[in-house]
């Protein structure tokens, strides 16, 4: 039965599918009617399933729709314990330590750490590939609950956590392969996310910040997603300038509370084509020259710089690195006017037209240096 429902980052869903026999079952319980105890042990089969985002709908991962649009490369365990089923998250199993038995173990419970590609699935027997007896426990770690991280990229698991164990040695076990955990849920908000660095005077041109050249103050930059400006900024006295979705006081450099601010999207930074410094005008300096990001200017021409989905992939992923250079325009030819001043020396005479045979034939008189007088 469907347990949970829980959605990722990208639109996709995810469903956490409980055994209905891990509630009507325990570890070694006594079996109705006659109150006897059998010595039986029930096992899960719980699952955790993936639907694809497609448009406004959604498709249901390979091994239910066939579709290989949502799928990952991995293989779970068939019945025949060989890796040959196309699941999206194929490794919610015990792993090749007992290949093919409890191919499926979870128990319903579901969380995704928003802005991040991890999923939280609760299990039965967590502890995937374990040895069966622990070197300083001496228990084996079955007939235990606990937890799996998978990676929604991948559908691989990063990580397990054994959260109860089945006692100590000749104990009886809680829950053992029942339904022995609930829903997973975070109890901390995702971490903010936070864009931005400096504006700075690339007095040298190569379009490379060096460690001389000083922050330019008081330009505007503005925060936009799509067409819709989302807040501007001025830079700081250092050039500098951020935009946060964290919680703070608000400066002409910074910019807090912006919950438009989210991971894995992407957004475009405009920048004046030019700013006055020291009464002196300067232009966009070369985009993306050198190797560095960190060090180089990422506007183009028309000012904007594309922040892209990749640049921030997920909460918390601060990125600093959206600097912007102003230089003086370089040419390669100028023309300069210049006026001097005239010096008239004793016995050069006036300047005048020249005196061309045209005006000698209509009677004009011309002097001895050929000038009309």
């Amino acid at each position: 039965m469907i347990a949970d429902i829980d959605f990722t980052s990208d639109g996709g869903m995810v469903l956490g599918l409980a055994d209905r026999f891990g509630h009507m079952d325990g570890a070694y319980a006594v079996e109705p009617p006659s109150g006897s105890f059998s010595g039986s042990q029930l096992t899960i089969a719980g699952d955790v399933l993936r639907a694809c985002k497609a448009g406004s709908a959604w498709v249901m991962e390979k091994l239910i729709s066939g579709n290989a649009a949502c799928s990952t490369a991995g293989k779970g365990y068939d019945a025949n314990r060989q890796q040959t089923i196309d699941e999206y998250y194929f490794e919610d199993d015990m792993g090749t330590i007992a290949p093919g038995n409890h191919a499926d173990i979870g128990e319903g419970g579901v969380s995704i750490i928003q802005g991040s590609d991890t999923v939280i699935v609760s299990v039965m027997d967590p502890a995937r590939n374990a040895p069966w007896n622990d070197p300083v426990t001496g228990q084996d770690p079955w007939e235990s609950q606990g937890l799996h991280w998978y990676n929604d990229k991948t559908g691989a698991l990063e990580k397990s956590f054994l959260l109860v164990d089945n006692g100590q040695p000749g104990d009886q076990p809680l829950w053992g392969k029942g339904n022995g955990l609930g829903d997973v849920e975070m109890l901390y908000p995702p971490a903010p996310l936070e864009i931005g660095n400096r504006v700075w005077l690339d007095s040298d041109g190569d379009g490379i910040q060096d460690a001389d050249e000083s922050g330019i103050p008081d330009v505007p930059v503005q925060l936009l997603s799509g067409g819709t400006a989302l807040a501007t900024v001025t830079t700081a006295a250092d050039g500098s300038y951020y935009f946060s979705s964290a919680s703070g006081v608000d400066t002409a450099s910074v910019k807090y509370g912006l919950s438009q601010l989210q991971p894995d999207t992407a957004y475009t930074l405009h920048f004046p084509a030019t700013v006055t410094v020291g009464g002196k005008s300067y232009n966009l300096t070369t985009a993306k020259a050198g190797g560095n990001s960190l060090i180089d200017s990422d506007a183009v021409a028309s000012g904007d710089v594309a922040v892209t989905a990749a640049d921030i992939p997920m909460a918390g992923a601060n990125n600093h690195s959206f600097d912007v250079g102003y230089a003086e325009l370089k040419v390669d030819m100028a023309l300069t006017k210049t006026v001097a001043p005239s010096t008239a020396k004793r016995g050069d005479g006036g300047l005048h037209p020249d005196c061309h045979q045209h005006r000698r034939e209509r009677g004009d008189r011309c002097e001895s240096d050929g000038q009309a007088s």
